[in-house]
């Protein structure tokens, strides 16, 4: 709720003053935090890639740097800056994953453990943003809507019109030629298309309708 209300606040701003982007401060440790965050919730591929630089007219310039980093030249340049006093409570699990658990991993682990995991971020990004172009593909070749017609010929008959397909229909013997990876993106963007929503739609749910395909 407190994410939703400052963006919709920074698109307020952004509006009355003829902007065209809004910049966020997120940095490589808030990417470090994310993916970590998602990794233990049980994200697959996409929340592995964390934080976008760019998301609609939402940019990141600072996704390169750490906060220390940003820190030094603010300090170095005499320049003040504000800190949210919730950052310091660790009653919220990115700000436990922050103090308690990325300083132990870089103290007894590995130092460069946040350049490490901003490294990974990147690559699963470009590989989810592959697996997305070939389910696409995919889409467009054996993905149709399901007519009114074929599900209900009485509603057809008088004249009503759906805004959404009544269903989707795969053409199974070219989806037995895909990889499982994109039989599983397929299918969750058949969920996603019919539920018109993303929330919520995990892998059992897409493994359980692979199974139907014997």
């Amino acid at each position: 709720a407190g994410r939703r209300a400052r963006y919709e606040a920074f698109e307020e701003v952004r509006g009355k003053n003829g902007g065209t982007k809004i910049a966020v401060a997120h940095n490589r440790n808030d990417q470090a935090e994310t993916v970590l965050f998602h990794l233990v919730r049980g994200s697959g591929l996409s929340g592995l890639s964390g934080i976008r630089p760019v998301r609609g007219n939402i940019i990141r310039p600072l996704l390169c740097l750490t906060r220390k980093e940003i820190e030094e030249w603010l300090e170095e340049e005499q320049i003040s800056y504000c800190t949210d006093e919730t950052n310091e409570e660790d009653e919220y699990t990115r700000n436990r994953i922050r103090h308690k658990i990325l300083p132990v991993m870089e103290q007894e682990i590995n130092r460069q453990t946040v350049e490490h995991i901003n490294r990974l971020s990147l690559q699963a990004e470009e590989i989810w943003e592959y697996l997305n172009l070939q389910t696409d593909a995919a889409w467009r070749q054996m993905v149709h809507p399901v007519d009114v017609s074929e599900e209900n010929p009485e509603e057809k008959q008088q004249g009503k019109k759906e805004e959404k397909p009544a269903g989707l229909r795969i053409e199974e013997e070219e989806y037995a030629e895909l990889p499982g990876i994109l039989q599983s993106l397929l299918i969750r963007r058949c969920i996603c298309e019919m539920a018109e929503a993303q929330k919520d739609i995990e892998a059992v749910h897409m493994e359980a309708v692979r199974g139907l395909f014997g």
